[in-house]
């Protein structure tokens, strides 16, 4: 992930990194594997006597219960997914559509309008997943700010001044993420 970060503005920042996870607020679904040692069974040399031992992260999501903006000029609740990870090895299994269903499934019990993320344009296999299970660009990406003949070449450093769809002036900017959601309203069928 780490990767993905740094070929974007900003970049990774091992700080900001853990003041995130750290986050009072910030929320965790972690699914672990252990390997079992049964009876009779020898634990490798050096490992503890537990029954259960070689736990490893296969997959997880951080996501927090916050407000977002929308374009009208109030805030929304939301349950705004931070991240989302799933081993190698273990892709392709419905993992990750699993914790976004369990992530949707939060979100409604607690009222909130909508599931929302972020993903980084060049994390294509992310994007492509997303969007699979019915995640659409939400109204706040700046991907939508940006006239159509400028929307192409989001993700690429601009030179010079553009204007933005809304009549903002910009000078040289790089959006390399969408902002990406579900709603979660009463009657939605997310």
């Amino acid at each position: 992930m780490k990767t993905i970060y740094d070929s974007n503005a900003g970049g990774w920042n091992d700080t900001e990194k853990m003041n995130e996870m750290f986050d009072k607020d910030m929320r965790y679904i972690v699914l672990l594997s252990y390997n079992y040692i049964g009876p009779g069974s020898e634990s490798p040399k050096g490992a503890s006597n537990d029954k259960y031992n070689n736990c490893s992260v296969i997959c997880f999501t951080s996501f927090m219960f916050t407000f977002e903006e929308t374009n009208s000029d109030y805030e929304i609740p939301v349950l705004y997914c931070y991240e989302l990870q799933v081993t190698g090895e273990f892709r392709g299994q419905g993992l990750g559509k699993s914790l976004i269903e369990s992530l949707k499934a939060i979100g409604k019990m607690h009222k909130m309008k909508k599931l929302m993320l972020t993903t980084y344009k060049d994390n294509t296999n992310a994007t492509l997943f997303y969007k699979k299970i019915g995640f659409s660009v939400d109204e706040i990406s700046p991907s939508k700010y940006i006239s159509s003949s400028e929307n192409e070449e989001i993700g690429t450093e601009q030179e010079g001044s553009s204007t933005l769809s809304n009549g903002w002036e910009s000078e040289e900017f790089e959006i390399g993420y969408d902002i990406l959601s579900i709603d979660l309203s009463f009657g939605s069928n997310s």
